[in-house]
């Protein structure tokens, strides 16, 4: 286990960073972190404090590097393939509120600004498939009421 000190009732307990070197050429390395391979398979979590005493917890971050000249570097979350089943499963959702007066938190999907050219595409489609393809089901739900089912 690697982690820093507690810090008791006063101040932040400290932070951790992994990194690698900077170079003015080529790659500046790759920061790798993975379980082993198994029968069950592996686990790897990962989790940003939890407030017990703030009315906020931590933030997970996760940016591509940016550069100043050029294009900036790329996220990519992508799911498991099963060599001979079916490929992992991509769930992102926000947690539901945790009291009657409270809120569950938003889902924004975005491209970026820009003064010149055009920003960028946003686009939501599902694989070629031998025998018929995944639908897009939207869901729209007012007050606890569903309004509508459209499948696009």
């Amino acid at each position: 286990m690697l982690r820093t000190a507690d810090s008791g009732d006063e101040d932040d307990s400290g932070a951790l960073q992994l990194a690698t070197g900077t170079t003015c050429r080529g790659d500046s390395g790759c920061l790798c972190m993975a379980t082993g391979a198994a029968q069950a398979g592996g686990s790897f979590r990962i989790l940003a404090g939890i407030a017990a005493l703030s009315d906020r917890a931590g933030m997970i971050s996760v940016d591509g590097g940016g550069t100043v000249c050029g294009s900036g570097g790329n996220v990519r979350v992508a799911t498991g393939k099963g060599v001979d089943r079916d490929s992992g499963n991509l769930v992102m959702a926000t947690a539901a509120a945790g009291s009657d007066t409270g809120a569950s938190g938003a889902v924004a999907l975005k491209t970026g600004s820009t003064s010149a050219g055009s920003s960028g595409a946003l686009s939501l489609t599902t694989g070629t498939a031998v025998s018929g393809s995944g639908a897009i089901p939207v869901f729209l739900q007012v007050d606890r009421l569903p309004i509508t089912h459209h499948t696009l």
